[in-house]
């Protein structure tokens, strides 16, 4: 049975002054999972209030740290996929999240797993976001206090979450093309995997 416990997955969030999103992030895919991977979370020098996600990072075992860049680099972010690629050669499998995605139905990755290991000739897997909208501050900030009081418990409707950026679901995950966007993708972690990574960088 594939689990996407700590030893078997491993996952990466860059954050650029989007901490609130992040720990959103972060909160929905707890709930949303029966069990969490492993997750780094690499900073590129965030000036926004970093307290909160600093405290549920550290009330929940996740590493936080900083990555060395910030943005006047040019793709300081997919550098940053890369050299998690080659840091990680033990994790069976790969997790790439961007910090404003976000978990409304239960066992994405669960699902993303089971396809991605149960097809060999796939090499990763990645979600497509269905639902589309624009956050306002008092949803995100809704969102994050209710995901903090029910632990363990998705809204049964978006309802006033109506505006949320976005909003994965499972269904139909699906590689597109030869190509994949790290928004949510799940890598196989392959010997070949890791020499492109070196040749062709993220």
């Amino acid at each position: 049975m594939n689990d996407i416990g700590p030893t078997q997955v491993k996952a990466i969030v860059v954050n650029h002054n989007t901490s609130k999103y992040t720990e959103l992030m972060l909160r929905s895919l707890a709930c949303a999972h029966r069990r969490s991977p492993a997750v780094t979370i690499l900073d590129n020098k965030s000036t926004d209030d970093t307290v909160a996600l600093d405290a549920y990072a550290r009330e929940n075992g996740i590493e936080l740290m900083q990555s060395g860049f910030d943005t006047t680099q040019l793709h300081s972010h997919g550098e940053l996929l890369t050299k998690f690629i080659l840091d990680n050669p033990e994790a069976p499998f790969l997790l790439f999240i961007d910090s404003d995605a976000c978990f409304v139905e239960e066992n994405t990755i669960d699902e993303m797993l089971a396809k991605l290991a149960g097809t060999p000739s796939l090499f990763a897997v990645q979600v497509q976001p269905s639902l589309v909208y624009f956050i306002e501050e008092e949803v995100l900030e809704t969102l994050t206090r209710y995901l903090g009081e029910n632990k363990g418990s998705l809204p049964v409707s978006l309802g006033s979450l109506d505006r949320l950026e976005i909003a994965l679901v499972a269904n139909n995950p699906e590689i597109h093309g030869d190509r994949f966007h790290p928004f949510c993708t799940l890598l196989r972690n392959s010997d070949l995997l890791r020499k492109v990574a070196v040749v062709a960088p993220v």
